[in-house]
């Protein structure tokens, strides 16, 4: 008999709910007791062991929610998973606030007593037919009357409670199957973009792969144990695991993009992220992410760099090639405009200067090389500089050598060094070296006064022959018995003539 009555005591104290007051205080009892246990439990387990303490609060939330029902239940889900980790010391051992783990305990703690509740309203017509079932062995004179109706309405109680049930069990069946469609969609949403996904243990370094990851890697059921960096070539392995290892040590993500050794299509391309999953201790324990094959953009990339190098070959060629012509072009147009100022103007032989040494400076390599021509063709010897710079190291080593210029030639637009500061460095080491300044700007200069104070004289660029010879014999102490005025008249009927 003291098995059967130990057994019914228990039962009836497993299913008998507290008072009002006492299912109140319970959250805060049971998670008192789970912190207390935790507490003594850490004196003799070093820190450095992942003990599981979190059972201990699991178990104050299914005994909350079995004995004191939903709101107790859910507040000790509060107290225990977000009250106490904010307030405990940062060096305790203590479940952190994760948002997934408190989803889980909320609804533990309401499956919990939705299960408790229905098991006492069972409960409790089982213990009213059993009263009933008393009463008619006690009272044999009871009525059939008198006797069916009590059962008929413990049975329609009973049957009210199992319809519950049902309706309970089809709910979680019903949730259940949608959660495994959203998982099937997302699997096949991830298949049509190529994305493969895969998980990594850090303690074992197993690795979980879907299918879509084995076909972009190329492997098969014989690779069970392969590990995640297996497939990456040697040159961009270190790279890799470099990228994989600061992720994990800082517990944060990484992407990378690598190339892996297919067994069946060779050298690959592929594209991978992850995020490091930590423990309630904040240490990294798992590693998850998402891989690509990319070898396709790879190579169109490639395919773009290696034409865009080859159109800009064939446009550096083009104009290798067009600048001779223009050269020419610009050549003989100039040439043509001299001999035209020389038609109408005759024979000037008064205003020829005799053979000078002239420094030309210009950063247009192609006037350059036409005013030389046209001064060599006067019998000038004439020495080029690209950039005001060059010009004017040019002159001082001829100074230096003993070899020094007659006349400066230089263009006043350059960068850097402009033709003021040539003139400028020019007189301050020769003061008598005559320095001719050329610019498009050269009458705007002469009308509002701005001619550089070290230039002798100001000319148009491109400066017409026969104002340059009168310039040079000018400088160089020959006086031109044709006066401007007259050259200009003779090249306007020249230019008519033509």
């Amino acid at each position: 008999m003291l098995v059967p009555n130990f057994t019914a005591r228990f039962s009836n104290r497993m299913f008998k709910q507290p008072g009002s007051v006492a299912r109140y205080l319970m959250p805060f009892v049971t998670v008192g007791w789970a912190l207390g246990l935790q507490v003594a439990v850490s004196q003799f387990i070093p820190r450095t062991v992942d003990f599981p303490y979190a059972f201990f609060y699991l178990f104050a939330i299914l005994a909350t929610a079995w004995f004191g029902g939903y709101v107790p239940g859910v507040a000790s889900v509060v107290v225990g998973m977000i009250a106490l980790p904010l307030v405990a010391p940062p060096d305790f051992h203590l479940t952190s606030i994760d948002p997934s783990r408190l989803v889980f305990s909320l609804g533990f703690s309401v499956l919990i007593s939705l299960v408790a509740q229905s098991q006492r309203k069972m409960r409790g017509v089982l213990e009213q037919a059993d009263t009933l079932l008393d009463l008619t062995i006690a009272e044999p004179g009871l009525t059939n009357a008198e006797l069916d109706d009590p059962v008929l309405m413990a049975t329609a109680e009973l049957a009210k409670v199992v319809d519950d049930l049902r309706l309970e069990v089809a709910q979680y069946a019903h949730i259940e199957d949608e959660l495994r469609q959203s998982g099937e969609r997302v699997d096949m949403a991830l298949d049509a973009a190529g994305i493969g996904v895969w998980g990594v243990n850090l303690a074992t370094g197993e690795l979980k792969r879907s299918r879509r990851h084995d076909a972009i890697f190329g492997y098969d059921a014989s690779d069970s144990c392969a590990r995640l960096f297996d497939r990456v070539i040697p040159e961009d392995l270190a790279a890799v695991k470099r990228s994989f290892q600061n992720a994990v040590e800082t517990r944060g993500a990484c992407e990378f993009e690598c190339r892996i050794r297919h067994p069946q299509d060779g050298i690959r391309w592929i594209w991978a992220k992850g995020k490091a999953v930590v423990d309630e201790t904040g240490e990294a324990r798992s590693f998850l992410g998402s891989s690509r094959d990319i070898t396709a953009p790879k190579s169109a990339e490639e395919e773009l760099n290696t034409r865009l190098a080859r159109l800009n070959v064939e446009e550096r060629t083009a104009t290798h090639n067009a600048l001779p012509q223009a050269y020419d072009d610009l050549s003989h147009t100039q040439q043509t405009g001299m001999r035209r100022d020389l038609q109408a103007l005759g024979q000037m032989t008064e205003a020829t200067p005799p053979p000078l040494r002239i420094l030309s400076v210009d950063d247009d390599p192609v006037l350059t090389k036409c005013l030389c021509e046209a001064l060599e063709a006067d019998g000038h010897a004439v020495v080029t500089a690209l950039g005001g710079q060059n010009g004017i190291d040019a002159f001082r080593k001829a100074e230096k050598s003993g070899q020094p210029f007659e006349v400066v030639i230089t263009d006043l637009g350059m960068p850097n060094v402009d033709g003021r500061e040539v003139a400028s460095a020019i007189k301050a080491d020769s003061p008598s070296t005559p320095v001719i300044l050329l610019t498009g700007w050269g009458q705007d200069l002469a009308a509002e006064g701005d001619i550089p104070p070290h230039v002798d004289r100001v000319l148009n660029k491109p400066p017409r022959l026969w104002e340059l010879r009168a310039a040079l014999a000018h400088l160089a102490g020959r006086s031109v018995t044709t006066s401007v005025a007259a050259h200009e008249e003779g090249a306007v009927a020249a230019e008519q003539a033509s």
